[in-house]
């Protein structure tokens, strides 16, 4: 029979490989998360970011009051990673209107997610394939011209 000594050792030892081994499992998810994290941002960007700004530019060339805004929220306790574009547009002369439209990407999915206040008509959300930047830019257009005249 081992001694106390090599006992305790060997318990001390196996308790140290499994805590390296976790520790390697949670590097890896970490890692994943991340990859994934930067691929939203990357749809998000690339997508209703492009779209929004082409079309604050334009807002603001008629009068408008408009932002654009591509922006990530990283919360490192859960791995969570949120990347958003957000177009606020508010008029600046007569009756005040103001709205907003959230894009993200659908955690599932490389759909983009439309979150739209004030609603377009019924609709508040609306999902796009990323790479429809036509219809995203079609919806935002239309909106933007329902914001105004109502």
């Amino acid at each position: 029979m081992d001694s106390f000594d090599e006992q305790l050792q060997k318990r001390l030892q196996a308790r140290a490989d499994a805590e390296a081994e976790e520790k390697r499992k949670v590097d890896e998810q970490d890692k994943i998360a991340l990859e994934r994290a930067e691929r939203s941002a990357t749809i998000v960007r690339g997508s209703a970011g492009i779209v929004f700004k082409n079309i604050a530019e334009s807002l603001r060339i008629r009068g408008l009051e408009a932002e654009s805004s591509v922006s990530s929220v990283e919360k490192l306790a859960t791995i969570q990673h949120q990347a958003t574009a957000t177009l606020e547009v508010k008029t600046k002369t007569g009756p005040q209107k103001r709205g907003r439209i959230i894009a993200t990407k659908h955690p599932q999915r490389d759909t983009i997610n439309l979150n739209m206040s004030p609603n377009f008509g019924a609709i508040k959300d609306v999902e796009f394939e990323h790479t429809n930047k036509a219809g995203i830019e079609q919806a935002v257009q239309g909106w933007v011209l329902d914001l105004l005249d109502n």
